[in-house]
């Protein structure tokens, strides 16, 4: 609601400041599916009955991106550029030519009536997708960013490789992790998220640290990446300890076990009355030492 008052408030000020007024009400509509796109003006033939040939072009509606736009900066460039092309269109009757005299002319009045504002024909905006996810694959490691967390990684694989795709998280336009996919289920996976993300989560400030100062994500991304393998191999080779030390025990119970079960069982082992050789051996020495002692006494 912010955006779109302030685009509104900014049209019909520069109107008034730039274009004398002359420019007609066009509705301003923001769209979430520009993605690359900042801001179009669109003629979608809904206006075709007044125009006076095939070649001339209506401004039906001024459409800005809700993607690329994320800031008052960008809305007031792109916002400046696309009122030109309407004054191109609707005062200049300028068709042919995307930028063409008429609306550099328009353009540079724009400049000269507005401190700030530069009109060019194209942006450098980075476009910032907060869902990241990477392929697998060391050799690969291709990222993909998303506005949304459209990545299935239970279905869809690497474009370059086809290696299977880890969910990184969802990060801020400084590229600071703001929720892995500990924090929600992942997308065809189950709640709580991946033992990477966690993995990813858990370390990626303190790995940022140790790494110089300018470091790219990519790389960042990397190191986390193979600091995790070594993670999940040592876990492996400590489950695997456990598993054999538990194994041995459970034998030594099975032996202790089945000797207990003979012994109650009312059939004594040879020697009689139950007793094992060990004890047989012990209870024989022990009486050989008391004859002993006695012969000595005598």
């Amino acid at each position: 609601r912010q955006r779109q008052q302030l685009s509104q408030q900014l049209y019909d000020q520069w109107n008034t400041q730039v274009f004398d007024g002359g420019l007609p009400p066009v509705p301003l509509v923001w769209n979430p599916r520009l993605t690359s796109t900042a801001g179009q003006v669109v003629d979608d033939g809904s206006q075709n009955r007044l125009k006076a040939s095939s070649e001339e072009r209506v401004p039906v509606r001024l459409e800005l991106s809700t993607k690329v736009l994320d800031c008052e900066a960008r809305l007031r460039t792109t916002l400046a550029h696309e009122m030109c092309h309407v004054a191109a269109w609707a005062v200049s009757g300028e068709f042919r030519q995307h930028h063409g005299a008429a609306f550099w002319a328009w353009a540079r009045r724009f400049e000269a009536r507005v401190p700030g504002i530069s009109v060019t024909t194209c942006h450098n905006y980075e476009v910032h997708a907060p869902f990241r996810w990477q392929c697998a694959n060391n050799s690969c490691g291709k990222q993909y960013h998303r506005h949304k967390r459209s990545i299935d990684p239970a279905k869809h694989v690497c474009s370059r490789c086809n290696g299977r795709l880890m969910y990184l998280g969802k990060f801020s336009r400084d590229g600071k992790l703001v929720s892995s996919a500990a924090a929600a289920a992942t997308p065809g996976g189950t709640p709580g998220g991946n033992a990477f993300s966690q993995f990813v989560k858990t370390h990626f400030a303190q790995t940022k640290r140790e790494l110089p100062t300018g470091t790219p994500h990519k790389e960042l991304m990397s190191r986390l990446a193979a600091d995790y393998k070594l993670h999940k191999s040592s876990q492996q080779q400590q489950q695997l300890g456990e598993v054999l030390d538990k194994e041995s025990r459970v034998e030594v119970v099975e032996v202790l076990s089945s000797e207990d079960e003979a012994g109650s069982s009312g059939v004594p082992p040879q020697g009689g009355r139950g007793a094992s050789a060990d004890q047989q051996g012990v209870e024989g020495l022990l009486s050989f030492l008391h004859r002993l002692d006695l012969a000595e006494t005598d």
